[in-house]
């Protein structure tokens, strides 16, 4: 394990050192801009909850230096972003901490942008359950957090958007690496965060985009997932269309598809997971990218069932798009949806996708550490004093609390994900309203349990002068395992006021109530707050 860790970490400096050098090679004649800052906070927590205990007026201060590095040039673009964030409690009770973030993007662009390559690589400090990244708390929640390092890098192939033929090729591949260590209390039961390599390739042959005019697409696609516990997860599909005219704007259509999925270490049979079909209908074409599609389909696996699928694009102008697709997938119908729309004041973006992938799962076992005697005002387990056996009395102002330590195992389970997003924002003269709604079902095909999943976001900004801002920031999650029963809830509340002191220097101070609860009771915690913050831009 030890030897693993240290290639894993071996690979990741090789991609992050080629990341740097392509920076540097390719933007050394390029305009490049650097900003250094630092950013000092002071915490106030007016009350606490944590399980049990309550305390009240407990200090923190954070520094976070940081910079952004950017290059741009004809051909060429990246940055390198850095931040470094330490935490001082001032008080007794906790333990200090402190985490990194990095980024490296660099994009190339070639032949008249019909080649790109992307080479990218960062470390992110980040909650293990990203459900509840909106809401979570990295000054009091590092328990849960872990650093994650992903490179990637993609190369892109396309033909000029005004050629009859539309063709394209993509190949990428993306690493993601955890230490499942730093996770010392979670109760999180899965992730979407995932040790291992994925490999992807993706080619579409199109032509025709005119009416009266015969066009035909052919995509394939095909994406390996080396996961670090189960192994390989392979994923291909193949989809073929071809439209021929019978008269004025209407076509006939003969389309076909396959879906396949193949699966190492898994109870789940691979010929469960396909799915393969072939059919006929009409298409209409009311524009010369939007068009209607309805066929009749034969599925050739399975229960050899039929099925209408449906088929919509809609361009009405460069500002607005609208697509869905309704089809067939080895668990029955299969749906997806897409409507953006983005106007001079307002913009809305609503998406819905259904994907079969891989999840984290962790196997929590509960240590006891045994019994403590805690006074009354005890915040932590630190001011409790450990019990050989309990005794025959206590005290006025003591109680008795038995704690444990969480230890984990990982594991990785095969999932079928049902995600939809709504967004919407507004611009006005001198404020900006955004609010976003997600939600999500992810079904765990190899042990039959659900999770639910939905957050809620309001964001309002508003410039009242040229110095001084104002913002409030609305944020809540929730998510329900079926089967265990588990949930877990949350909200943060943050309304802050901003003012610019110089023309280098930021102030703001801000009200923040954030809590967490579980239907365990464990690591439950609700506090209100009040926050100092200086930045610096040099």
């Amino acid at each position: 394990m030890f030897m693993a860790n240290i290639f894993k970490k071996q690979y990741v400096y090789r991609v992050i050192g080629v990341s740097i050098a392509t920076f540097f090679n390719v933007g050394h004649a390029a305009e490049i801009d650097f900003k250094p800052a630092v950013e000092i906070n002071y915490i106030h927590v007016l009350d606490t909850e944590i399980s049990q205990f309550n305390f009240s007026n407990h200090d923190v201060l954070t520094a976070s230096p940081s910079f952004t590095l950017a290059g741009r040039s004809p051909n060429w673009q990246g940055s390198v972003t850095a931040d470094h964030t330490q935490i001082k409690q001032i008080d007794d009770g906790f333990d200090d901490a402190s985490y990194s973030n990095f980024a490296i993007n660099n994009l190339l662009n070639m032949y008249k942008g019909r080649v790109n390559l992307t080479v990218n690589a960062s470390r992110k400090n980040t909650n293990i359950d990203s459900s509840f990244g909106t809401v979570s708390d990295p000054i009091f929640g590092q328990s849960e957090y872990v650093d994650v390092d992903s490179v990637n890098s993609r190369l892109t192939l396309s033909t000029s958007s005004k050629s009859v033929w539309q063709n394209s090729l993509s190949l990428g591949v993306s690493k993601t690496i955890f230490d499942e260590s730093q996770i010392t209390d979670t109760t999180a039961t899965t992730s979407n965060i995932v040790n291992g390599t994925t490999k992807t390739a993706s080619a579409s042959l199109g032509y025709g985009q005119r009416a009266n005019q015969v066009r035909g697409a052919l995509q394939a696609s095909m994406s390996r997932t080396d996961r670090e516990n189960r192994g390989e997860q392979d994923s291909i599909s193949m989809y073929a269309n071809i439209g021929v005219p019978i008269w004025r704007t209407i076509d006939l259509v003969l389309t076909g598809s396959k879906f396949k999925n193949l699966i190492e270490n898994s109870v789940l049979d691979d010929e469960d997971l396909e799915s393969e079909s072939y059919g006929a209908g009409l298409a209409w074409r009311f524009g010369q990218r939007s068009n209607i599609e309805i066929t009749r389909n034969k599925e050739t696996r399975g229960q050899d069932d039929e099925y209408t699928g449906y088929k919509l694009e809609f361009y009405p102008s460069a500002r607005t798009s609208l697509s869905y697709e309704k089809s067939q997938r080895f668990y029955g119908e299969s749906h997806a949806f897409r409507l953006q729309h983005q106007a001079k004041r307002w913009g809305m973006n609503i998406n819905y996708d259904e994907t079969l992938g891989s999840q984290t799962r962790f196997n929590r076992i509960e240590v006891s550490l045994g019994d403590f005697l805690c006074p009354e005002d005890a915040a932590t387990q630190d001011d409790c004093q450990p019990l050989a056996e309990l005794p025959d009395a206590i005290d006025d102002g003591e109680f008795v609390a038995e704690f444990f330590q969480p230890e984990f195992s990982l594991d990785e389970l095969v999932t079928l994900s049902k995600t939809g997003t709504a967004s919407v924002n507004y611009r006005m003269k001198k404020a900006n309203i955004s609010f976003t709604y997600n939600r999500g079902e992810t079904e765990y095909l190899e042990t039959n349990a659900v999770r639910e999943t939905s957050s809620r976001t309001f964001n309002y900004d508003h410039t009242m002068s040229r110095r001084n801002s104002f913002a409030i920031s609305l944020s809540d999650s929730d998510s329900t395992e079926q089967g265990t029963g588990v949930s877990r809830e949350g909200y943060k509340v943050d309304v802050s006021f901003k003012r610019k002191l110089t023309r280098k220097a930021l102030g703001t101070i801000a009200f923040k109530r954030i809590s967490n609860t579980t239907s365990t009771g464990q690591q439950d915690r609700r506090d209100t707050r009040v926050e100092l913050t200086y930045r610096y831009a040099f």
